[in-house]
């Protein structure tokens, strides 16, 4: 399994865990430093069997996800995370060059929370992260309040 492992950065201690997976390693490589640099913790996988096995012993909060993805295709990831209760939390983005609206229709269909098309509009995504990340903290907040912390 190809793989890099979660990087961070120090002075965002609580930052989303993001897993990439991507067989085109150079945009891969370079999304992950982009995201690295908006401070989220970043691994990277080159394909579908990996980005399973990954998320599964190392569940990130997001997966951004290449529907076309050598092994097992991108959809095929999705069906199976969203099928483990314990991943039901799992932000699931598809990333992909394919902008038909069936394929968009259809990642809705395999679970997918959101579906960005290449060249990813980077704005979008940083919005997207944003907003995921302030509702798993506002999460993790009320999660502390119930247990009187």
């Amino acid at each position: 399994m190809a793989s890099q492992t979660f990087g961070h950065r120090k002075d965002r201690p609580k930052s989303l865990r993001v897993l990439v997976a991507d067989d085109n390693r150079d945009g891969a490589n370079s999304l992950r430093y982009l995201l690295e640099s908006w401070g989220y913790e970043v691994r990277v996988i080159y394909d579908g069997l990996a980005a399973l096995e990954s998320a599964q012993t190392q569940p990130p909060d997001v997966v951004l996800l290449d529907l076309g993805l050598p092994g097992m295709d991108g959809y095929q990831v999705a069906l199976q995370l969203r099928r483990q209760p314990e991943l039901k939390s799992l932000k699931l983005i598809a990333i992909t060059g394919f902008e038909w609206n069936n394929a968009r229709h259809r990642s809705e269909e395999y679970g997918f929370d959101d579906h960005l098309v290449k060249p990813i509009d980077l704005d979008r995504l940083h919005a997207l992260l944003i907003k995921i990340e302030s509702n798993h903290i506002e999460e993790a907040d009320r999660a502390t309040v119930q247990k009187g912390e």
